[in-house]
């Protein structure tokens, strides 16, 4: 039982430390996501403080 259970631990941890592509996809998609906010927020205070002046 002992030996089930650190094989499945090693195989599963590897995932961790080393993720799919799908992960890493997912990830990069966050990214992407994040900067468009980022960059949306920015055009929207941009445009107010073109507006006050």
């Amino acid at each position: 039982m002992l030996m089930t259970h650190r094989a499945w631990f090693i195989k599963y941890s590897n995932n961790v430390l080393y993720p799919s592509s799908v992960t890493t996809g997912l990830l990069f998609l966050a990214v992407l996501y994040v900067v468009y906010l980022v960059f949306k927020y920015g055009m929207k205070v941009q445009e107010d403080a073109d507006s006050i002046i």
